[in-house]
């Protein structure tokens, strides 16, 4: 069982998910848990400009130098020719980290669509500043990550998460739709 779940919102504006998995190893059905935080952003061709640029500032010499070779172009047009690369091969991914949630979404009032960068990953716990969907279900599931991460499960604690984590999702209803609904909310 693997499973990508929306918790909530948080005090800063970002939508947290969890990824929880039970997978086999050795015979022995494991628990294992983290956390992805992601952040909406407008994606401008400022935004992404900004962006393109803060990345071609990090590149050393010589890899800026080969850029510029491979692009046919002087210093000051490789942004251009950069961001036009990147979004002809790879989309709004090729400049923007969306991966933890790639979905765009279109909101009344802005122009253009509305992404979510990534923020964070990994184990990293947001229950200081997490507004959750529903309370109960968060705090049941960061302490069963706090218990049982990577720990064995019995079938029975195996049924139970199953169990739990399929009513908190046809409580939640479609991702999609909620997210559309806070972004319509917090972002008017």
């Amino acid at each position: 069982m693997k499973r990508k779940i929306l918790l909530g919102a948080t005090e800063d504006g970002t939508i947290v998910f969890a990824n929880v998995e039970i997978r086999e190893r050795n015979g022995e059905r494991i628990f294992s848990a983290s956390f992805d935080e992601v952040r909406p952003v407008e994606v401008t061709d400022e935004y992404l400009r900004e962006r393109a640029e803060g990345m071609l500032d990090c590149m050393d010499v010589l890899s800026t130098l080969e850029m510029l070779e491979a692009y046919d172009c002087r210093p000051s047009e490789l942004v251009d020719y950069y961001m036009r690369d990147q979004l002809q091969n790879y989309g709004v991914e090729g400049i923007l980290d969306v991966s933890l949630y790639p979905e765009s979404f279109s909101v009344e009032g802005y122009d253009d669509e509305i992404y979510f960068e990534s923020e964070a990953c990994g184990q990293h716990d947001t229950r200081e500043y997490l507004i959750p969907i529903n309370k109960e279900f968060s705090e049941w599931l960061h302490s069963f990550w706090d218990t049982y991460h990577l720990q064995q499960l019995t079938d029975d604690e195996v049924d139970n998460v199953i169990k739990k984590i399929k009513e908190y999702e046809d409580e939640v209803g479609d991702i999609e739709e909620w997210i559309q609904n806070w972004l319509e909310e917090e972002w008017s």
